[in-house]
């Protein structure tokens, strides 16, 4: 059994203008590159990290809230809202990670006319089934470079 202990993040925020004002709050499509393990398992030396035969590349979502809390999305839709503020209608963008919700919003693309929302999500890890996100420690930034 093989624990993964060293990643890189490479971070493509989905809004440029967010980072150079910044702020890293909102949405982040990430790209984290496995090159090296340690064996759990072995007998002599389980902290070593030993380089992998090949580079394994798996793609994450992350959320960074008005706090600067980070947290692992399985999936997320992109939705909207209209609302009224101060006499005023506008809409609003909300992500949404919990699907029995996806009815009270509207969709932000046009679909054989229909509004539907924009769905994102990773294939390369799970959560358990009353879970939909993961808070992590630490905080974000482009080109972040983190070992465990």
């Amino acid at each position: 059994m093989k624990k993964i202990v060293n990643f890189v993040i490479f971070v493509i925020v989905l809004f440029p203008a967010l980072v150079l004002a910044g702020t890293y709050q909102g949405l982040w499509i990430g790209q984290i590159e496995l090159d090296k393990v340690n064996e759990v398992a072995s007998k002599t030396d389980t902290n070593t990290l030993q380089p992998v035969k090949h580079v394994f590349d798996m793609t994450l979502l992350l959320h960074v809230d008005q706090a600067g809390m980070v947290r692992l999305l399985k999936n997320v839709t992109m939705m909207q809202k209209k609302e009224e503020v101060d006499g005023e209608n506008i809409v609003r963008r909300v992500l949404i990670t919990n699907d029995s919700l996806l009815p009270e919003y509207d969709g932000i693309v046009r679909r054989d006319g229909k509004l539907i929302g924009i769905r994102l999500g990773s294939l390369s890890y799970d959560f358990p089934t009353d879970q939909t996100e993961m808070p992590l420690t630490g905080n974000l930034s482009p080109g972040l470079t983190r070992s465990r």
